[in-house]
């Protein structure tokens, strides 16, 4: 499925076992991670972060970009100590399940299909605490991308002064037309969801100079068709009412999705040459898909299982014949939130999660 000395690989490694770190390189390159997002299929590219944090490459990136759900897993990467990125995977499966945050039945009263406030000033202020002031003075930049209305494009946010304005940002990312009503308003932009028009974000990499990019996709790896399926017109309709050229542009951003996933096809077998270096990975073909507003905790639960395999098989080199083969599988792991008992309530800087991942070669 890719080339295991592929040039953002081999960069990856000679950096994490050389000990390099943001403004202390050795090399002129710049390396980026994008992190793409997907409703619940956010919890595969977050078992991939996790994976490289484990695994000691977070250091090896020099900036991160990040689209809806992938922005949070990106913010959730910068902010946590090394060797904790784990603890918010079980957002997807624990908090993200319950009808708190999916109800259809909740436009009925008046309300939105998702419920972001129950994410943004519950999930991830008390449940699960990010840290935005420290995504914020993380060494590495952190991009994120969203859909300005008025001009009908992505705008991309970073140098984020504070804490505060990156969690405004994030919640516009975050923010699908239909399934969530109204938009942000930041600085005179009113924004939306970041996949609604973004290109695949390796584009946006390499529009500012990254010479080796990692994508972290959250759909089955593969070839795409061009062919537009009639969910997709049917939505389109809906945005072209909600803003004119909002629809035909949304169709015009799926056509260049599609044939960007083609370009990627292609530049996994790279060996060499001038560049940029663009590897993307993600689920296997033969991988069980997560749908964007998946409800099952085990579904979700074995997608993260298998999205920190393949991730663990493309940085450390290991062929994919072995993980298809059962040689290869990642394995859940158990840690303590907090010790004091019931009696003592976790710490809102202690980890509030019980699962993190491991994986078991033998």
């Amino acid at each position: 499925m890719w080339n295991p000395d592929h040039p953002v690989l081999k960069i990856l490694r000679q950096r994490r076992d050389s000990g390099s770190t943001p403004g202390n390189r050795r090399d002129s390159a710049k390396v980026a991670l994008t992190v793409a997002g997907g409703g619940m299929r956010g919890a595969i590219s977050a078992a991939m972060c996790t994976q490289l944090d484990d695994s000691g490459f977070r250091d090896a990136f020099d900036v991160v970009y990040g689209c809806s759900a992938g922005a949070i897993n990106a913010a959730y990467f910068l902010a946590q100590p090394a060797g904790t990125c784990w603890y918010p995977l079980s957002i997807y499966y624990q908090d993200l399940t319950a009808d708190q945050f999916i109800r259809y039945t909740r436009p009925l009263s008046g309300g939105s299909i998702l419920d972001l406030d129950y994410v943004f000033e519950e999930v991830l202020e008390s449940k699960k605490p990010l840290k935005y002031d420290s995504t914020v003075r993380s060494p590495l930049d952190l991009v994120v991308l969203t859909t300005d209305l008025a001009a009908r494009e992505t705008f991309a946010a970073r140098d984020f002064a504070t804490g505060a304005e990156l969690k405004e940002f994030l919640r516009a990312s975050a923010r699908p037309p239909l399934v969530v009503k109204g938009e942000s308003n930041i600085d005179g932009r009113r924004l939306v969801d970041g996949a609604l028009l973004a290109p695949r974000q390796f584009r946006p990499a390499i529009a500012d100079g990254c010479t080796h990019i990692l994508s972290l996709g959250t759909r089955r790896m593969g070839s795409s068709r061009e062919r537009v399926p009639l969910g997709v017109r049917a939505y389109a309709r809906y945005l072209e009412r909600m803003r004119e050229g909002l629809g035909s542009a949304y169709l015009a951003a799926h056509r260049r999705r599609a044939r960007d996933r083609e370009v990627l096809s292609g530049q996994r077998f790279a060996t060499g040459g001038p560049g940029p270096h663009v590897l993307g990975i993600g689920p296997l073909p033969w991988m069980t898909p997560v749908r964007t507003h998946e409800t099952d905790p085990s579904r979700i639960l074995g997608s993260i299982r298998d999205a920190y395999s393949v991730s663990y098989c493309a940085t450390e080199g290991i062929g994919i014949d072995r993980l298809q083969g059962g040689l290869v599988s990642a394995l859940t792991r158990f840690a303590i939130a907090g010790h004091g008992g019931p009696e003592r309530p976790t710490r809102p800087e202690e980890p509030t999660s019980d699962t993190g991942m491991a994986v078991s070669t033998p």
